[in-house]
């Protein structure tokens, strides 16, 4: 209860914060935002091994152990800057825009996260959720604060990037003040905790090292095709999308230290099923949501030069729809201290993407790029109900996730029939398909 009211309450500020923001600002002051993240996110990614989980993930106290993985993360901070400078300068000669330099500099306080996530590993243990959502949302809050006075004061895409930096060391500082355990840092880590690190992340860490790389090139193949405008509305609209993974997001951090101690198949399954299905009574609603009303979300919220954004957030509307199917696998396996499926799946998808997008785009355009990610959704899809069947054998994704599909698309099938009947324009008839 405590972690849906914080994040319901971030979700909806950070909503309404990015429609307004977007208002201000152009496509192409997202385009470069996004393609500054990506390339930052290269470092991180780079250098991401996930220890703070395999800390959670262990049955009895980390111990020295917990010191010894903030230390490993202190260790390759300089390494993330160092990534970082040669991805900005790379990055503003392919782009040819010389402005991604200075942005991505900014950008590498992003490299914080790196030793401060593994002072959430008590935090979770321990199962604060006050203080966990207290150290998550004060950050996010803020920096959408500094967001918006920058974006009204004319900044572009400076007060996307300075309310990022603002979220991050915000949020870094509250787990420092209020972490149950503050880290010591030493001098070496052995051998064996290195190993055992390794031995659990490293997969996480190339499904990561793919992801960032497809993203990036993802970036390259949009901007060739079809411009760095229309890489702002994609960027735009996969954070629209951010906010209906909320739902994931919220059972994942409640429900991962819960089920690290969980041993029993049958309450690992009833568990994979349940989540499963609050997942679903957000993530449907708001993914076909999303869907139906993309057009009214463009004229009343963003403003008409939005308007070539409409196919992408129908899209992206139903991928989110059929994603919250079974979403949690990867968090199941991750529990179990199975990590490679996570790696397997990441490469089908990411390899599908980087290869169909850029022939799609070229020879499709815009409707080529809609295609293919919806084709990949449906990969995802497949590819889930097959690990989690190896995982919790008998388990099957849409047996709990019917019922609420179901009444979703009854919703959506009165709101189209409204839209038929009525026509689409003025605040009344909004107001009436909303109600459907």
């Amino acid at each position: 209860m405590i972690t849906a009211a914080s994040v319901v309450a971030l979700e909806l500020t950070r909503l309404v914060a990015g429609f307004v923001t977007a208002r201000l600002l152009t496509p192409s002051d997202y385009g470069l935002m996004g393609v500054a993240v990506v390339a930052t996110g290269l470092g991180l990614q780079a250098l991401n091994f996930r220890v703070a989980d395999s800390l959670v993930q262990l049955p009895a106290d980390p111990g020295e152990a917990y010191d010894y993985g903030f230390t490993l993360m202190v260790w390759l901070v300089p390494v993330y800057l160092a990534i970082t400078a040669g991805a900005a300068v790379v990055t503003a000669v392919l782009y040819q825009r010389a402005n991604l330099v200075p942005l991505c500099l900014l950008l590498a306080v992003l490299g914080i996260q790196l030793p401060a996530e593994v002072l959430r590993v008590y935090v979770q243990r321990e199962l604060r959720w006050w203080l966990n959502r207290v150290t998550t949302t004060a950050g996010p809050m803020v920096g959408l604060v500094v967001s918006l006075v920058l974006a009204f004061r004319g900044a572009g895409y400076w007060a996307l990037a300075w309310g990022l930096v603002t979220s991050t060391l915000i949020s870094a500082a509250l787990l420092w003040a209020r972490a149950p355990r503050l880290p010591r840092l030493r001098r070496t880590v052995p051998r064996a905790e290195l190993l055992r690190f390794l031995s659990f992340g490293v997969p996480l860490w190339l499904a990561g090292i793919l992801g960032s790389v497809a993203a990036y090139g993802i970036s390259l193949e949009l901007q060739v095709a079809l411009g760095i405008g229309f890489i702002g509305l994609y960027r735009l609209t996969i954070s629209i999308g951010d906010r209906i993974d909320t739902a994931e997001q919220l059972v994942g951090a409640v429900l991962f230290p819960v089920i690290c101690r969980i041993t029993d198949p049958a309450s690992l399954k009833r568990a994979f099923e349940l989540s499963g299905q609050l997942v679903l009574v957000w993530a449907v609603p708001a993914g076909l949501g999303l869907a139906v009303f993309a057009p009214d979300i463009v004229r009343y919220a963003l403003g008409p030069r939005w308007t070539p954004i409409v196919p992408l957030l129908v899209v992206e509307g139903v991928g989110e729809t059929l994603n919250a199917v079974g979403t949690l696998w990867q968090l199941f396996y991750v529990a179990a201290g199975k990590t490679k499926p996570t790696l397997v799946m990441g490469a089908q998808i990411n390899v599908f993407l980087l290869v169909a997008l850029g022939l799609m785009a070229m020879r499709f355009g815009y409707q080529g790029v809609v295609v293919t990610f919806f084709a990949a959704v449906m990969i995802g899809l497949i590819q889930r109900m097959r690990y989690m069947d190896r995982l919790l054998p008998g388990t099957t994704l849409f047996r709990a996730a019917l019922p609420v599909l179901a009444a979703g698309l009854i919703a959506v099938a009165g709101t189209l029939a409204v839209r038929q009947v009525a026509g689409g324009a003025g605040v009344g008839n909004f107001a009436l398909r909303v109600g459907c």
